[in-house]
């Protein structure tokens, strides 16, 4: 299955999926619940899930941890450190960028349907360690890293790096104003952050966010 944020983006995609040799697309959707729905309903081995989509990490982990027979690959649209952290930490079995090449990631997902894994490799990191990753990325030295952040954090981190409003962030997560204000408050303080602006900063340069 394909579930891309927009609905375009997952029909084109599905098609070049459909065209590889042993392939074929059972569903096309852009919610990401509505894939979890439809993963009990129909044999998916694979799913390509949109990683900026809202809900997306928690699919990937329902699908991975309690639907064994569906392999889950996030498809983000730039690199980002904590976005493949995230991807590791809810059992998916791989992570690519819309970045990438069509061939690299077609090579990602033959990987992953012969029951291999497929996730860009850190700096002096071995793929078969990643369990053992400390995801780290000092912007200086002595700077605090991401991985200080649990995974709620470095999700509203993403969304206020973005520019969204506390209420925004809010509304999109499903969580309360105040929930919000707290985990910023919570984040800040572990990163020594005083200003948001400064909060876009580090989101930029740790590959959280895109700087464009």
């Amino acid at each position: 299955m394909v579930v891309d944020n927009q609905l375009l983006v997952a029909e084109l995609l599905a098609r070049s999926v459909s065209a590889l040799p042993g392939f074929s697309v059972a569903l096309v959707t852009s919610d990401a619940l509505q894939a979890l729905s439809a993963a009990e309903r129909v044999p998916t081995a694979i799913a390509v899930i949109d990683a900026a989509m809202p809900n997306a990490f928690r699919a990937a982990r329902t699908l991975a941890s309690h639907t064994s027979r569906t392999r889950v690959i996030l498809l983000d649209e730039f690199p980002s450190e904590a976005h493949i952290r995230r991807a590791l930490e809810c059992g998916a079995s791989g992570y690519s960028t819309k970045c990438e090449p069509w061939n690299d990631f077609a090579e990602a997902l033959e990987n992953i349907a012969a029951g291999g894994t497929a996730f860009p490799r850190l700096p002096a990191v071995e793929q078969g360690e990643r369990q053992k990753l400390p995801y780290r990325r000092s912007g200086g030295e002595g700077e605090p890293s991401s991985a200080l952040l649990t995974s709620r954090e470095l999700e509203v981190l993403t969304h206020l790096a973005r520019g969204l409003r506390v209420q925004d962030c809010a509304r999109m997560l499903g969580i309360s104003h105040n929930t919000v204000e707290n985990h910023k408050a919570r984040i800040m303080g572990k990163l020594g952050i005083h200003k948001t602006v400064e909060l876009t900063r580090f989101a930029v340069r740790h590959g959280i966010v895109s700087a464009s």
